[in-house]
């Protein structure tokens, strides 16, 4: 059965019914670029999105951050030609 929205969430119980978890979930990275000052340009905004993005993905995934980085090194270098 495809079904989304409402009555996805009537079917399924145990689907959350907002999104606070993802809202918690960005909330450092937030917090961490409002402190700063932000950023001051696309490129460093651009940059700051891919190392939050990394350091909340490894945090999840219960990996140290040295090893979530050199696994993504490893497998840019083994793709390159």
């Amino acid at each position: 059965m495809n079904v989304a929205g409402p009555t996805k969430r009537q079917l399924n119980r145990d689907l959350a019914r907002t999104n606070n978890a993802a809202e918690r979930a960005i909330r450092p990275a937030v917090f961490a670029r409002k402190v700063s000052g932000g950023s001051r340009s696309q490129a460093g905004a651009d940059a700051w999105a891919k190392v939050a993005s990394l350091l909340r993905t490894a945090s999840q995934q219960g990996k140290r951050l040295i090893d979530a980085i050199k696994a993504m090194l490893q497998a840019r270098w083994a793709a390159a030609p």
